[in-house]
């Protein structure tokens, strides 16, 4: 319950009380959102990672001569 001279309070200590006053089920569309995005976020970096990965193991072995370029990127190799 929100004292009853709330909105006579100075922003900087509406906000605590507020946030002491608010249950997890006030909080839970929040967090859900939150979480959703932070996994979204770290999925897409994973998946930005793996392509880089792939994309030099693709490269080593165009320039080692252990696969074709079948790809036709045609990689500057440093030899």
């Amino acid at each position: 319950m929100l004292p009853r001279n709330f909105h006579r309070l100075p922003l900087w200590q509406q906000i605590p009380t507020f946030v002491a006053n608010a249950s997890l089920i006030d909080w839970a569309p929040i967090l859900l959102v939150v979480g959703g995005l932070t996994v979204l976020g770290l999925m897409g970096n994973l998946a930005y990672e793996d392509s880089l990965s792939q994309a030099e193991l693709y490269r080593t072995m165009v320039c080692e001569g252990t696969w074709p370029d079948y790809k036709n990127l045609n990689p500057t190799c440093n030899q």
